[in-house]
């Protein structure tokens, strides 16, 4: 069920929306709002998932109305739903948290399925963003809590993240440590600032330092073992993993590692490695003193009850093979993570036991191979097969096992991965979501360090500069796309920001791009918490700017007709169709069926009267722009009629209605030219100027009509279309007339002045 408060000063279209709504929406209850105030008033008592309001009311109107819905902090979807259609009317409702914009008028049925529409999408939208943030939390608490310590650094080194796990590890918090750079993460094991494994990630030609043990590189990822770390003051042998961290581009953005203690683990293997050199002496002095042979035996027999407890008892899988791979043992460890009997593996080689995936197993004789011939063999992966055919990821270290100086076989141990696997998906999964709500922000956005270097920027930012991400990244300030006159402020506030004065959030500036163009930029900018960047949202409000005095020229002489004349007529011919369409639904009596077709046929021509006026008072509203011809041309080609066109790659300088003009022509042709089965439009050039030539195959127009047609309220329709056209066309200098001979079809010819006309292609 979606609740909607729908707030109007005028009763009828409160019963009339109230009506419409529930009735072709039955999933909708609809509470209604005489006034503003009211509507606060209620929204203070009661719940609802959107606001419809009208704009122009008495007391408080429908703008300030959302003004203080959002300084209450409530940001509930709100639609402004009116007749008063002005730029600036909209601007102001989208600057202020509006989530849409519907201007009433028309067909009543296709009006309120828009506004169904955008009740729906709002609300969607809404708890769509309810549903993101509880996932990105969820991501959040995957990464902090898992298993091993693990941490992340950017590019310059700096911590971004810092799990519980660590802050067990080394008693320092993530509040402490995250956003801390110069190799600030180092201390907490070490007790100085020095190079650490994850540095090696983002300095991969440096050599390791020797108090890494066993470490290796397999492609970029680093692994290494050290008994130097003492967090918290006690010493520690910590297994270290490093890898780098990648944007949705594969660009290395920094580094992570995650680190496990092996203290426990690596005083059982030198327990075994001791008891087995103990087993190595003792046969040494039997060979040497039959007289200590008892006694000698005892110790052997010792020896290898301290083997077989540490053996059986480790956390890990081991297994002992002959250098051909042949199983000779298992401890209990094997038994209880593979459901494997022992004594159905043991004597079988690891490539006939079934415990090794297949795939795997030309792996295993490569590095037995390279074992016999006395090559190191670094840790490595595979994965095994539990008895119910489940495949379990395995890292597996090996060691020899020495008798009189002769290897006699392999210890091998093998760590289950799964948990690492888990958590290392997680951890990808919520770099690649955060990555995609920067990229799709809807607007140009970028983070900036505390140097003013732009160190993330997204298409959109792109777009707007001109400058490829690759150009940009790590390379260049923001200061370089600031105008003069506007820099040295804005580093003013960029130092603000990041001391202890207060900085603007929310300010003007004017950008310039890569082919040299400035546009107005309207800028939303922030500290990112914990850190000395800033996150920053760029809106291109250009057109807007040059519309404003536009506007401001014109609005004195239209405001009266537009906002009061209009929008009185506008909300009786709403409701007047509205009580139509509610008549004519239940209508019970045949002999009243002529006369409402009649009156609706009057109200809509009241309507389409109201819309002209409304098209009309546009006029000059927007500043000109640049249009594609041949797009403005085809927005709306009729239906039917075979439009041939010859105005390829060309563009124009034009009022934004352009594509109006056109509209007007097909209408015209269709109209008045009886049957016209086809158009043609070419474009040619003649001096400077361009010249568009219309012609169709109807009847043609009267000699005497030529320049009538072009007078407002003459024609067969409502007498404006082409008048219109005309005023459209002379805002920027350009000019239509008439040049057909009656009965050859019409023909008229738009010239286009040098400077207003560009070739694109």
């Amino acid at each position: 069920m979606i609740s909607v408060l729908y707030v109007d000063d005028e009763e009828p279209l409160l019963y009339l929306g109230k009506t419409f709504l529930e009735k072709q929406s039955p999933d909708f209850h609809v509470d209604t709002a005489k006034s503003a105030q009211r509507a606060l008033e209620m929204l203070g008592s009661g719940h609802y998932d959107v606001i419809v309001s009208d704009y122009q009311m008495a007391g408080m109107d429908g703008i300030t109305l959302l003004k203080e819905v959002r300084s209450r902090g409530n940001t509930i979807p709100f639609i402004v739903f009116t007749g008063r259609g002005r730029e600036e009317i909209v601007i102001q409702a989208i600057n202020l948290g509006a989530d849409y914009y519907l201007q009433k008028g028309g067909d009543p049925k296709a009006q309120f399925a828009e506004l169904i529409h955008q009740i729906r999408q709002a609300v969607a939208k809404r708890r769509a963003e309810e549903e993101l943030r509880e996932s990105r939390k969820r991501l959040a608490d995957i990464i902090d809590f898992l298993p091993d310590a693990v941490f992340a650094i950017d590019q310059e080194g700096r911590v971004i993240a810092w799990n519980r796990a660590i802050e067990e590890m080394t008693g320092i918090s993530a509040r402490e440590m995250i956003g801390k750079g110069d190799r600030e993460y180092s201390i907490p094991f070490y007790g100085d600032r020095r190079q650490i494994l994850i540095d090696f990630i983002l300095s991969p030609g440096e050599n390791i330092p020797d108090h890494y043990s066993l470490s290796t590189r397999e492609k970029n990822v680093l692994i290494a073992e050290t008994d130097q770390p003492r967090p918290r003051g006690e010493r520690r042998i910590l297994f270290g993993k490093a890898s780098p961290l990648y944007d949705e581009n594969g660009t290395i953005v920094g580094a992570i590692e995650s680190i496990r203690d092996i203290t426990d683990y690596k005083w059982s293997e030198r327990r075994l490695r001791e008891a087995l050199q103990q087993i190595s002496n003792a046969e040494e002095r039997i060979r040497s003193s039959i007289s200590e042979l008892d006694r000698r035996e005892e110790l052997l027999r010792e020896s290898e009850k301290k083997y077989e407890t540490l053996f059986n008892q480790a956390a890990d899988i081991i297994a002992i093979i002959d250098t051909e791979g042949k199983i000779l043992g298992l401890n209990q460890r094997f038994e209880e993570e593979s459901q494997w009997d022992p004594r159905e593996v043991i004597g079988k080689d690891v490539f006939s036991a079934g415990v090794i995936a297949p795939e795997f197993h030309d792996l295993i004789a490569r590095y037995l191979k390279d074992y016999k011939e006395g090559r190191a063999i670094p840790a490595f992966e595979i994965e095994g097969i539990q008895k119910s055919g489940k495949r379990v990821p395995y890292e597996i270290r090996i060691s020899p096992l020495v008798l009189n100086g002769r290897v006699v076989a392999i210890q091998t141990i093998l760590r289950n991965l799964t948990e690492r696997r888990i958590a290392e998906d997680a951890l990808r999964r919520s770099e690649s979501l955060y990555q995609a709500l920067f990229e799709n922000t809807g607007t140009a956005t970028i983070v900036i360090e505390e140097d003013a270097i732009i160190s993330h920027a997204n298409t959109q930012f792109q777009n707007l500069t001109g400058y490829s991400k690759e150009e940009i990244e790590g390379k260049m300030s923001w200061t370089e796309f600031v105008v003069d006159e506007d820099r040295e402020w804005m580093l003013n506030q960029h130092r603000r920001r990041r001391g202890t004065s207060q900085a603007l959030t929310y300010y003007e500036f004017g950008l310039r791009n890569r082919a040299g163009e400035v546009k107005r930029i309207y800028l939303t900018i922030d500290m990112i918490p914990g850190t000395k960047k800033s996150i920053a949202s760029l809106l291109d409000i250009t057109n807007f700017k040059n519309a404003e005095s536009i506007v401001q020229r014109l609005n004195k002489n239209i405001s009266l007709f537009h906002d009061v004349t209009i929008q009185d007529i506008s909300n009786k011919v709403t409701a007047t169709q509205g009580y139509l369409e509610l008549l004519d639904e239940n209508n019970k009596d045949p002999s009243l069926n002529e006369l409402i077709k009649s009156a609706k046929s009057s109200v809509g021509s009241i309507d389409r009267n109201i819309q002209i006026a409304r098209k009309y008072g546009d006029l000059g509203m927007e500043a000109p722009r640049w249009h594609d011809l041949e797009a403005a041309i085809s927005a709306h080609a009729p239906r039917g009629v075979r439009v041939n066109t010859s105005c390829h790659g060309l563009a124009v300088y034009a009022d934004p209605l352009l594509e109006h003009v056109f509209a007007s022509l097909f209408d015209n042709s269709l109209r008045r030219g009886g049957d016209v089965t086809s158009i043609s439009i070419e474009c040619s050039k003649r001096g400077h100027d361009l010249v568009i030539r219309y012609q169709d195959n109807g009847e043609g127009i009267a000699e005497a009509e030529k320049e009538k047609i072009f007078e407002r309220g003459y024609g067969r329709h409502t007498g404006y279309e082409l008048f219109m056209a005309r005023e459209f066309l002379a805002i920027t200098g350009i000019s239509i007339k008439e040049l057909g001979a009656p009965g050859d079809g019409a023909v008229f010819e738009i010239t286009v002045p040098g400077g207003a006309w560009r070739q694109t292609q």
